[in-house]
């Protein structure tokens, strides 16, 4: 993706995101912490990334948006299962989070247990019908469990839930200046 047709989806998704600031993101230094682990992260850094979401986990670890965050992360880094478990957390914050679902779709496509794939992709689904990414997800779990002799596809691309994320991050910014 180019660099305008990155800001345009970051524009877009803050637009479309506004309305929704995530949970506990209250304090300024799991903000600071989180926004250096969004850039970090877009770098390809996903190792330091990580540090600097545990960073802002340990500041307020009501942050849904870290947790939805750092499932992504953990997902780019093929570690399902600690992906799962982030996207549990952010789950528990908030149930109807549609990246969490995306996210926790794509940690149980990696783990290979699809038909629960299939469930978190379906959930996504109800909560914007027109999700590429959980459509995307739900499309990888049916082709595994119509081909069951193949290895696990790790599901989306490894910046798409993190680009998304940082369309929040841009909000939270935006928010923050008001």
């Amino acid at each position: 993706m180019n660099r305008t047709g990155f800001f345009i989806l970051i524009s877009l998704l803050v637009l479309a995101l506004w309305s929704i600031v995530p949970a506990g993101a209250d304090n300024i230094d799991a903000i600071n912490s989180y926004n250096r682990a969004v850039d970090l992260a877009y770098q390809g850094d996903y190792g330091q990334a990580l540090t600097e979401i545990d960073q802002a986990l340990l500041e307020n670890r009501n942050f849904t948006l870290a947790w939805v965050t750092k499932a992504g992360i953990l997902n780019s880094m093929e570690r399902f299962g600690e992906g799962l478990a982030a996207s549990d957390e952010a789950l528990a914050l908030d149930p109807d989070n549609l990246y969490a679902w995306i996210n926790r779709a794509t940690s149980l496509n990696g783990l290979g247990r699809y038909e629960e794939s299939l469930a978190a992709s379906d959930k996504a689904l109800a909560l914007d019908p027109g999700s590429g990414e959980a459509k995307q997800n739900r499309q990888i779990a049916e082709e595994m469990m119509a081909k069951p002799t193949e290895a696990p596809t790790t599901g989306l691309l490894p910046h798409t839930t993190i680009l998304a994320c940082a369309g929040l991050a841009a909000a939270l910014v935006l928010k923050r200046e008001r």
